[in-house]
């Protein structure tokens, strides 16, 4: 026997009120789903989840949490990315790197260099989007060095070091990123893409994967940087999910792009 629609039309109703209040609760719009707010958080405190020298699941966990507070921590946040950043754990060395990224100021760009040495590929890709995002010119020539096969062979890592030298207009970083693309040992397409996309913001010039061209124009232009482009930041972003078009649902957690901290001009 079927239930009366009134039935069904209570059940329904029961569903969607919860969520319809969920807008009073605390859930604010822009994170990934209502059922992290609800489910995961809890009553603990992040900081102190952090902090927790038995646990590293909470250690790493109130990591992440804290990275990803929208509202702008206080310096005793950031000190414990710092610190974390140390931590045994290479995960949560990974999600303090991430912390310092958003949270962290230019003079963090140094840890965030040393990691880059880490011996864990999570970590060392991590500290190499962080420093996409924090300018740190003495972290270059390590970063030259990942974008080599030979010396990195994570192809992840070797993306994300070939998107952060896009905010470097020196001629050691346009004869490094060229010499990677016309090199045998590189066969990766992903690297090859992200290694242009710094030498058109670099120069402002456009020869695509044409290692050939690239080298023509070097040889030809005396100003390479005269041209060159506003360097901002790669950040995660999405189209909305069918679901993610109801009213009590909240954004995707897209993020602004910007330029890198401590970048005080534009790359010219």
């Amino acid at each position: 026997m079927r239930p009366p629609l009134a039935h069904l039309a209570l059940l329904c109703l029961g569903l969607v009120l919860p969520m319809l209040g969920c807008q009073g609760s605390g859930i604010r719009f822009g994170e990934d789903s209502i059922i992290t707010d609800l489910f995961m958080r809890g009553q603990d405190n992040p900081a102190e989840m952090a902090r927790d020298l038995y646990d590293p699941d909470r250690r790493y966990r109130g990591t992440v949490r804290l990275a990803n507070e929208l509202a702008d921590p206080d310096p005793a946040v950031v000190a414990i990315f710092r610190t974390n950043l140390n931590d045994r754990e290479p995960s949560i060395r990974a999600a303090a790197a991430r912390g310092l990224a958003i949270h962290g100021v230019a003079a963090d760009g140094t840890l965030l260099a040393r990691a880059l040495d880490d011996d864990v590929a999570i970590v060392r890709r991590a500290a190499a989007v962080a420093l996409q995002r924090i300018h740190h010119p003495p972290a270059v020539g390590r970063m030259l060095q990942l974008i080599d096969p030979l010396q990195e062979p994570e192809q992840t890592i070797r993306v994300e070091a070939a998107l952060a030298l896009g905010q470097y207009p020196q001629t050691p970083v346009v004869l490094g990123l060229v010499a990677s693309l016309r090199s045998d040992n590189e066969q990766s397409l992903a690297v090859h893409r992200a290694v242009v996309r710094s030498l058109e913001l670099l120069t402002g010039q456009n020869f695509g994967l044409d290692f050939i061209a690239w080298q023509r124009w070097i040889d030809d232009s005396r100003q390479w940087f005269a041209d060159g482009q506003t360097y901002t930041y790669p950040v995660y972003s999405r189209s909305r999910r069918w679901f993610e078009y109801f009213p009590w649902m909240p954004m995707p957690p897209n993020e602004t792009t910007s330029s890198p901290i401590g970048l005080t001009r534009p790359p010219r």
